[in-house]
Formats: C-alpha cells, sequence, structure tokens
C-alpha cells in the first residue's frame, strides 16, 4: 500500500485529493441505510458476528454450525470491523467498502502511468459511477474484496513490466502477495483471472517467452506459504475436507453450477447494464482499443493489457457452469481504464471524438432510469405503471434537449460538461433509489432485507443458544442456558436474525425443522435437530418465545397446539412472505 500510495502522490497532492474525495463520499453515503440482504449478507455478517464473539479465528461457523464454503480472509476483516466498530450494518459492510476505494484508487495509479493523470482520474470517476461497482461496493461479499486483489497485482505487474531497466523483484513480491490473499479470499478465481490475463498480455505481444521471466514457480511457491497454511490446519481437524474442497468446491462448480447454471452467453446479456450509464461508450472505447491493438503505436502495448484482462477473465467465466451476475466485477477496471484512456485522448486530440450516437443514447439512458424500475417493479402493470411510463418519457425529452443544447458548444467544452453531468447524475440516481430501497424491497423476494422484524424486538433482552464450538454434531441437542424470553426460526433460515439480535452476545437464534446447515454427508446424518415436537413442548411452556417463520407454518403451529400465536410483523410478500409471531399474547409488542 506504501508505494501505491507513493505513486498516487508523485504528481501532486491534489490528484490524490479530488479521487479520494469523489470515491470515498459516494461509496460509504448510506452504506449502513438498509438491512442486510437474504441470504447473502445476511450470512457473510452473521459468520464475520460468530468469528468476533465466539473468539474462534480459525473455523468459520454459521449458526454454530462450521461453514467451509469460503476461505477466512473476508470472515476474518468483517469480525475485525465489527470489533472496532460495533456489530452494526455500516461495519458490517466496511471492508467492501474500504476495498472499493482500494480498487478504484488503484484503477486511477494504473490509469495515470498508461494514459497520464486525466485518464487516471477519469478511469477512476467512470468505475466509481458504474451500476455493477456502485452495487458491489455496497454489499457484502467477497467479491469486491477479490476485485482489489486482482487490480493491486495487474498494478504490481504493470509497474514490473515498464522498470525495463531494473525489474525489481519487490514488484513481483508485491503481484504475489496480494494474489495470496486474493486465494485467501475466493481461492483459485484470483489465480484463474490473473494468469489468463497475462498470457493473454503475452500472446497478444508475441513474447509468450517472456512468461519465464515471471519467476512462476517461486510466486506460485509463496502464493502456496500465504494461502495453504489455513486449508490444511482445516483439513487435518476434519480430512472430510479434501474431497469437500477438490470434488464439491472446485470441480462441481466448474462443472456443473451448483444450482448456478447458465448458457454461456449469460454474461454477454449482463454486461451492458453492468456498465450503466457508460454503456455506450464503453462500446466505443473498447473498438478503438482494438484498433490501437491492432496498430503500432504508442498504446499497442496499453491496449493489448486491457483487451486481455477484458477478454481472457470473461472467457473464463462464461465456461464455467456456476455463473452470477457479479463474478464480472474483477474486469469492471480494465473496462473502465480502456474508457477513461479513450476519453482523455478524446479530450486531449482533435483527431479523436466521442460519436455523436454515443452521446445522444448516454444521455437517454441516464436520464430514463425509471425504464429499469418499471420493468423490476411493476411487471404486471398495476394502476401505478403509466406514472412510471410518463416519467420515463419526460427523462428522454429532458435528455435529447440537453444533448440539443450541448451540441451547440464548443466540442471539447460539451464532452467535458457531458461528462461531469453523467457522473454526478448517475451517482445522484443510485443514491435516489438507495435512499428509497425499503419501498421496493417487496420486489427482491427472496433477496430482500427482514431488518424490520427484528427491529420490533429490540431492547427486549432475548435468549439464545450458545455458539458451538466443536466440528462435529454434539450427541445431545444444545439448551438454553439462561432464563428470558425466547426467539427462534421454524422451518426456515433468517441468516441475519442472529446478527440484529444478539449481536455481541455469545448466542445465536435457533432453528427448529427445516435443512440441516451442515456440509459434510457424515455429519448431516449424525445431527441432533430441533423438531416440530420440541417447537411445540416450548410453545406450551412459561417463557415468552417469539418465533420467525413462514405465514402458514404459524397456522399450523396454531392448530396442532390449540394456543393462540398473535401475530406481530409481517416481511416480503407472496411464497417469500416471512413472519413474526409469539406465543404470549401480554407481549409489548404483541399488543
Amino acid at each position: 500500500m506504501a508505494v501505491l500510495l507513493k505513486s498516487l502522490l508523485q504528481r501532486g497532492f491534489t490528484n490524490f485529493i479530488i479521487v479520494g474525495v469523489a470515491v470515498v463520499i459516494p461509496i460509504f453515503l448510506q452504506l449502513g441505510g438498509r438491512g442486510l440482504n437474504e441470504p447473502d449478507e445476511g450470512r457473510y455478517a452473521e459468520i464475520g458476528r460468530e468469528m468476533m464473539v465466539s473468539g474462534d479465528w480459525l473455523v468459520p461457523r454459521l449458526n454454530g454450525v462450521p461453514h467451509y464454503a469460503k476461505p477466512p480472509w473476508i470472515y476474518w476483516c468483517i469480525a475485525a470491523s465489527l470489533k472496532i466498530f460495533g456489530v452494526h450494518e455500516w461495519a458490517a459492510r466496511f471492508p467492501s467498502a474500504l476495498a472499493a476505494v482500494v480498487t478504484v484508487l488503484t484503477t486511477f495509479a494504473i490509469g495515470r502511468w498508461m494514459g497520464g493523470t486525466l485518464a487516471g482520474i477519469l478511469s477512476a470517476f467512470t468505475l466509481v459511477s458504474s451500476l455493477l461497482f456502485f452495487v458491489m461496493a455496497r454489499l457484502l461479499t467477497p467479491d469486491m474484496m477479490l476485485t482489489a486483489c486482482i487490480t493491486l497485482a495487474f498494478y504490481f505487474f504493470w509497474r514490473w513490466w515498464n522498470d525495463t531497466q531494473s525489474r525489481s523483484g519487490w514488484w513481483l513480491f508485491g503481484f504475489y502477495l496480494v494474489l495470496g490473499i486474493g486465494f485467501l479470499d475466493k481461492g483459485l478465481v484470483s489465480l484463474g483471472v490473473c494468469f489468463l490475463t497475462l498470457f493473454g498480455f503475452f500472446l497478444f505481444q508475441k513474447k509468450l517467452r517472456e512468461i519465464s521471466s515471471l519467476c512462476l514457480l517461486r510466486g506460485l511457491l509463496f502464493i502456496l506459504l500465504i494461502a495453504l497454511p489455513w486449508f490444511l490446519v482445516l483439513c487435518h481437524l476434519n480430512p472430510d475436507l479434501y474431497d469437500f474442497y477438490l470434488l464439491g468446491e472446485v470441480r462441481d462448480r466448474i462443472l456443473y453450477g451448483r444450482g448456478r447454471m447458465q448458457g454461456w452467453f449469460y454474461h454477454f446479456l449482463w454486461l451492458p447494464g453492468d456498465c450503466w450509464p457508460w454503456t455506450f461508450l464503453v462500446a466505443c472505447a473498447i473498438g478503438t482499443h482494438f484498433c490501437w491493438w491492432r496498430k503500432n503505436g504508442s498504446l499497442k502495448s496499453v491496449s493489448c493489457f486491457l483487451l486481455a484482462w477484458f477478454i481472457f477473465p470473461l472467457i473464463l467465466f462464461s465456461a464455467s457452469r456456476s455463473k452470477l451476475p457479479t463474478y464480472l466485477l474483477p474486469i469492471l477496471p480494465a473496462i473502465s481504464l480502456m474508457l477513461g484512456i479513450w476519453l482523455a485522448r478524446c479530450l486531449r486530440n482533435g483527431d479523436i471524438q466521442i460519436p455523436s450516437w454515443a452521446q445522444f443514447l448516454t444521455w437517454i439512458l441516464l436520464s430514463a432510469p425509471g425504464i429499469g424500475l418499471w420493468l423490476t417493479t411493476y411487471r404486471t402493470l398495476p394502476e401505478k405503471a403509466p406514472i412510471w411510463i410518463g416519467w420515463t418519457l419526460v427523462g428522454m425529452a429532458v435528455g435529447i434537449t440537453a444533448w440539443f443544447l450541448l451540441s451547440s458548444l464548443a466540442k471539447k467544452r460539451a464532452v467535458l460538461i457531458s461528462l461531469v453531468i453523467w457522473y454526478v447524475g448517475g451517482l445522484a440516481i443510485l443514491h435516489i433509489i438507495v435512499l428509497h430501497m425499503e419501498k421496493f424491497e417487496t420486489e427482491l423476494r427472496q433477496n430482500s432485507s427482514w431488518r424490520s422484524l427484528t427491529q420490533v424486538l429490540d431492547g427486549h433482552h432475548l435468549v439464545g443458544i450458545p455458539i458451538g464450538t466443536t466440528l462435529h454434531p454434539l450427541p445431545q441437542k444444545p439448551d438454553f442456558i439462561r432464563s428470558g424470553p425466547r426467539v427462534v426460526m421454524y422451518e426456515f433460515y433468517f441468516r441475519s436474525s442472529s446478527f440484529y439480535l444478539m449481536k455481541e452476545k455469545n448466542e445465536i437464534v435457533p432453528i427448529y425443522g427445516g435443512n440441516s446447515l451442515w456440509e459434510i454427508e457424515r455429519d448431516v446424518n449424525t445431527e441432533k435437530k430441533f423438531t416440530r415436537e420440541d417447537l411445540e413442548t416450548l410453545l406450551k411452556g412459561p417463557e415468552t418465545v417469539y418465533v420467525f417463520s413462514r405465514p402458514q407454518s404459524r397456522l399450523e403451529l396454531q392448530k396442532s397446539t390449540g394456543i393462540q400465536l398473535p401475530l406481530i410483523k409481517r416481511a416480503a410478500s407472496g411464497k417469500y412472505e416471512v413472519v413474526l409471531f409469539c406465543n404470549n399474547e401480554q407481549s409489548p409488542v404483541a399488543k
């Protein structure tokens, strides 16, 4: 990081301040404003909380059960953040937001080395205002950490590659160091993206023999020295994990998708939306870099590298059967660098211009975001749909008018004004959506936040069960260890319930019924689960019991126990609806 900061400051403190402020404010603004999304944010936040309160930093645990699906780096960062800032959404999301800042500042540094300070600034600004990057900077997942590691690795590589006099080994040391951290964050993905990109770069340059100068053997050994000990310790403690990682997490995800199977074209459909509002300008920039690659100009090497960073990871992610929209995040810095360098050339040189059609369509795309909201929120064309259509048309008219007015100015001035408006306007629209996100929670379905269910229980000093400390199921069921109002889940898993309700306590909200959380088949078969009969006994007992469940489950329990179960709160809708109820009509929240 010291090398990176020194690089940023070499051309003056002002540039660093401009980029830093323009990045930090949009990323951290409203960071903790909404609840944790289910299931992903709730899962990662709860694992970090359990790691922090239990003091077990070796074995990640979800609801007291060892969770081996992801390496520990993201959980370590979350646990440390919660320890420092407290148990709340802002602290849980802080590691992802910080990784986003590192990614943007590194993109600025790479852009400055490739095309000058203006190119670096434009690359950073377009990256932070791109739709996918903005969303992922504010979500708790390992993807932004992975992207930060990959971007830093490419910064170190680019400095090493262009240090033609000495080729300092410290640049390669930094390259392999961050790859090792990336391995600890999301496994083999960081290695696949980086080494495929470098292979493509050397292939485009017709310098495949230069690969040997990367000291690959020593570098891979260094990566293994960083990342392998954690895996080996866990596999030593639980030998079943060898098959779990090699067959389940590597082979099955790549070949069979593990529930995320999509066609090869999946990412090509998402990519245009991921780049909003810069979609059409990105298309022009990529086309221009293809032309620069074919010519023997000053930017041939730059274009080769950025195109390799864009093309080869895209092929890798498209070839894998397991696909999610977020998987494209590591190639967004490459896209922003191609765009920033091209825009800088357009502003500096009169021989390169932004096509009028691209400017026109960008204004339309920026001014009519209501189209996307309408398609996702009002699919059944309810009464409010004409309102959204009307505002969309108004937005398009505003965009056309702005394009027409600016076209009368000098071209460079018009482009500069347009870029400022697109950047500020895009971020403003995205933050307005974040501000009103709770109005659209029901449309997120199973990915919505259920924080409202826990807010009504704040201050009630609820009792859970202790967090497990073993690697295998206990021979007996755990029990509540102190008196007080209990809180449980029935027939489904509300992942962030313990995060909100237990906070710094070394306890979790137990699950009655439902699927097992144990990941190893032998553990699933030996687990002593809480049953429906156990819950019925608990509901008939003297203690107040609060239950998170589905509406139909509440009615079934009410019928089987013969007692009234007052409904307290609802969240989500339709088949994804979740309810909170209790067994005590005299409870303050039940009245």
